[in-house]
């Protein structure tokens, strides 16, 4: 009977750790918006700034800001867009994210070089003649409706961690030219956030 009753305790300590484990990983949707669901667009021609000496994703154009109230205990940010984009001329549509004004991701990724702080999420060669597309007048790279949909992760300071509070998020996006306009529309925003546990929003390893 003893040893009944200390296997059942073991079994119900090791089910309610997984749980508070599982609990303490859920996401919590902070936000859903959307922008551009009326016929408009949302467009610049400003380019990203680079560095240094600017800081990492800053430039460009916000397209997307939101201040959202972080419970205590929660220390990580998610932040999806999900949207349609244009480019004009052969230029790349160039995306940051930061909060608190501190860049998400600070690194320069991708094939085709963006300062640091932002991604090239949407690229189109422009032809020589205009058969390629040309849908808007934007030259043979101007081809509409292509999908853009990226998320960052963001760490937040574990001294706003303790006691919770307000961030500001902001979604920029940028030519990569600066001369040639750059688009999206029909785009939703969602912020999520994870209290304690993993994952960290760190650097993966091969």
């Amino acid at each position: 009977m003893k040893r009944s009753i200390r296997t059942s305790l073991i079994i119900s300590l090791f089910v309610l750790g997984f749980m508070v484990s599982a609990q303490a990983q859920n996401l919590i949707r902070k936000s859903a918006e959307f922008r551009n669901f009326n016929g408009t667009e949302t467009t610049t021609t400003a380019a990203a700034s680079a560095s240094p000496p600017a800081a990492p994703g800053t430039g460009g154009a916000s397209v997307y800001t939101k201040v959202i109230a972080a419970g205590i205990g929660e220390n990580i940010l998610y932040i999806t867009m999900s949207a349609t984009g244009d480019t004009h001329g052969g230029s790349a549509a160039q995306f940051s994210c930061n909060v608190d004004g501190v860049a998400c991701n600070p690194g320069n990724p991708g094939a085709a070089p963006a300062p640091a702080g932002w991604i090239t999420l949407n690229k189109l060669p422009n032809s020589p003649t205009t058969t390629n597309c040309n849908q808007g007048g934007g030259g043979g790279g101007d081809c509409h409706d292509n999908s853009i949909t990226y998320q960052w992760c963001a760490v937040i300071p574990a001294a706003s961690v303790a006691v919770g509070g307000p961030h500001t998020v902001n979604v920029r996006m940028a030519s990569s030219d600066g001369v040639n306009n750059v688009f999206i529309e029909s785009a939703h925003f969602y912020i999520d956030a994870t209290k304690g546990g993993s994952p960290t929003c760190a650097a993966g390893t091969t």
